[in-house]
């Protein structure tokens, strides 16, 4: 349909979840006959050769960001403006270069706020229109607005109207007219027919910055390795060895990672899912239809209001890694609703079709 139009499509590096979200897209470019080149660095690249083996690519350098310790994310984000801003004007610069010398036709980027041109289509994906970022909202919230505008479309993974997922981080009021609701997006889908016979008593799925993923990962093996729930322990390490299942305790199964079709059967055999509360996550969960435990990173406004949210609406507990208490907030989580969504892919198959066909 549009053969030969090649689009670079490049995730922000900040864990996998937004590579993890740009599968769907990079199928449906595929399936529509353009040219996918994939714009990553670090953990983002590693999953998406990962997904997608031989793939043309190129290295385009991230912030590597470790989330702080010990002050809030609004705090840490304020200092580390100067370096956002630079690499905001990095990307840009790159991407000058790469639309030459690799032949791009157009970009998509999720939350890479530098990936636009003058010259050629290019979209920006984010479900935070609405950054929860304390005191500092406002001029976040300004500044994420004046450089969505930059692109020729501005996509959010999330439906329009209620019910949503994102709630008031992508639904408000904004004067962008380049805004597009292309409905959540998720690497995964049910089988037809499959009925999944229950394996584990819990799914564990780290992923995130350092040093918070180990931190959990820490917290997490002290108190399974004294239960008897039947646990496997995904964590979220790309690319690490072994990719066989290792058996660290009696009862704890641990891998270093899986793929998008393990990883989907893992979740369901599954009984409970343990997470983040990553907006990724919590896409590809309502679509399984699982019920989950959500403990969010500590700092990250995001990841807490949408659990918040979502136990207001009894759909899910969380809690906090300090606070975490597994067998009794398992049995807590259960009492809960459980996720529950159902995509509407010709939302994204529109989407992609109107953007290819801006495409020289």
């Amino acid at each position: 349909m549009f053969s030969h139009k090649r689009i670079l499509v490049a995730p922000l590096d900040w864990g996998l979840g937004h590579a993890s979200r740009c599968v769907p897209i990079i199928k449906e470019l595929q399936r529509q006959g353009a040219i996918v080149i994939i714009g990553a660095s670090n953990k983002p690249l590693d999953f998406l050769l990962n997904e997608f083996p031989g793939i043309e690519h190129v290295v385009i350098p991230g912030m590597n960001v470790a989330y702080p310790k010990r002050i809030s994310l609004s705090i840490f984000m304020a200092i580390k403006a100067p370096k956002f801003l630079k690499s905001v004007r990095e990307e840009y610069d790159v991407l000058k270069s790469l639309v030459d010398s690799y032949n791009i036709h157009g970009v998509i980027s999720d939350n890479c706020y530098g990936m636009y041109h003058k010259t050629i289509p290019t979209v920006f994906i984010t479900h935070q229109l609405f950054i929860k970022a304390s005191i500092f909202s406002g001029a976040v919230n300004t500044l994420t607005e004046k450089y969505a505008s930059r692109f020729t479309f501005c996509w959010v993974p999330d439906f329009k109207s209620e019910p949503n997922l994102a709630g008031e981080l992508a639904h408000g009021d904004t004067d962008l007219n380049n805004l597009r609701f292309i409905g959540p997006l998720s690497r995964f889908a049910i089988p037809k027919y499959y009925t999944p016979t229950i394996r584990y008593d819990l799914l564990v799925v780290l992923s995130g910055p350092e040093p918070s993923r180990t931190q959990l990962e820490e917290t997490i093996i002290k108190q399974l390795k004294d239960t008897k729930l039947n646990v496997l322990l995904v964590r979220g390490l790309v690319n690490s060895a072994p990719r066989v299942e290792e058996k660290y305790t009696e009862n704890i199964t641990r891998l270093n990672y899986l793929n998008t079709e393990e990883l989907e059967k893992a979740i369901l055999i599954s009984d409970m899912i343990l997470c983040r509360s990553g907006y990724s996550s919590i896409m590809d969960l309502s679509v399984l239809k699982k019920k989950a435990l959500f403990v969010p990173t500590k700092g990250q406004t995001e990841q807490l209001y949408l659990a918040k949210k979502l136990k207001a609406e009894g759909k899910v507990f969380y809690t906090s890694r300090a606070r975490l208490k597994i067998e009794k907030h398992l049995k807590v989580a259960k009492n809960y609703e459980g996720l529950d969504l159902q995509l509407k892919p010709e939302l994204l198959e529109e989407a992609v079709r109107d953007f290819l066909a801006l495409v020289n």
